[in-house]
């Protein structure tokens, strides 16, 4: 259909997601790069070479592949040293974030954790997974936990075995969590 002379130009439609299928992540046409010449290399590259990770989204299952698989990388590459993962997410999907804190504690060597920007839900419970003495927050982050959620619908039976796996998530959660240090 020919556009209206008199009104600006519109930029065109984006495809429309199919029902039933979840709406593309929104990523960065380009990152940014670091270095100069042929020593040149993106951002994300540069941080990972120097053994800092970076979970700046919500945790889903590609976020936490995508983890996992750098944790591998860097503990079968120097299994001595620390590896740093900078957290700045609103949470997320609790199997992801519990493969991710599996691999955490799994590996030989510690993580330490750095709170940026938010930690909620899961976020806040993969920055209490750092190793002890080893978890760190900015000035201005935030944390905020909360108790797992979960909707419930179907028969009866459906609906008392999801509330079962909420509550059991509830008490493996806790049993995880980091305890309170007291204050010297």
């Amino acid at each position: 259909m020919p556009q209206d002379p008199s009104q600006p130009p519109q930029p065109p439609a984006e495809p429309e997601t199919p029902p039933g299928r979840p709406v593309p992540e929104r990523r960065p046409a380009f990152l940014p790069t670091v270095g100069t010449g042929d020593k040149q290399t993106d951002v994300l590259s540069r941080l990972l070479k120097d053994r800092v990770l970076l979970l700046g989204s919500e945790v889903n299952d590609e976020v936490a592949n995508v983890l996992v698989a750098q944790l591998l990388v860097l503990a079968a590459d120097d299994p001595e040293s620390d590896i740093q993962l900078w957290i700045n997410s609103p949470g997320g999907s609790v199997s992801a974030g519990m493969a991710i804190y599996d691999t955490m504690q799994f590996i030989p060597c510690d993580v330490s954790t750095v709170c940026f920007g938010m930690a909620a839900s899961m976020g806040a419970f993969l920055l209490g997974a750092g190793a002890k003495g080893k978890r760190k927050s900015l000035p201005n982050a935030r944390i905020m936990v909360h108790q797992p959620l979960g909707g419930a619908q179907g028969q009866a039976a459906d609906i008392e075995i999801q509330a079962k796996e909420i509550l059991y998530t509830k008490v493996k959660r806790k049993k995880l969590e980091p305890k309170p240090r007291p204050k010297p």
